[in-house]
């Protein structure tokens, strides 16, 4: 079950439930109207806040961090020759295919190769269509 969350367009926060209280507008009795707030800002402007997209915009810079860093590998490999080995760099971007794991629970472990090796915007699209579902 995916949780509700709601993003305030005022001050930007994300928030599990929205704050209530009764605008009485000068009576003296009920019925009051009901008004739903941002626990932060107290602003009445805010909306649902989708986590399934998030997690795709999230991960779509994420990609192309990696596609970039490989290319960027690619070139350095050019320039130095195949003895070109960094454990930083690689462990880099192992943590950042991880992310991407631990963001979507569904990914296999040839799906995660594939990200792990990632170098064109083709590639990053395919990924991207994976996971939304339409791959």
């Amino acid at each position: 079950m995916i949780k509700k969350t709601f993003n305030c367009n005022a001050c930007k926060k994300h928030f599990d439930a929205p704050k209530f209280y009764e605008e009485k507008h000068g009576l003296d009795t009920p019925p009051y109207e009901r008004i739903a707030v941002c626990p932060y800002c107290y602003s009445s402007d805010f909306s649902e806040f989708d986590t399934a997209v998030y997690k795709i915009d999230v991960a779509e810079r994420v990609l192309n961090s990696i596609a970039f860093l490989n290319k960027f590998g690619d070139d350095i490999k050019d320039i130095f020759g195949s003895s070109f080995e960094n454990s930083d760099f690689n462990e880099g971007l192992g943590l950042l295919t991880e992310y991407i794991d631990e963001m979507f629970d569904f990914i296999t472990v040839q799906k995660s190769r594939e990200i792990l090796n990632l170098r064109s915007q083709n590639d990053i699209e395919r990924v991207l269509l994976y996971l939304k579902g339409e791959l």
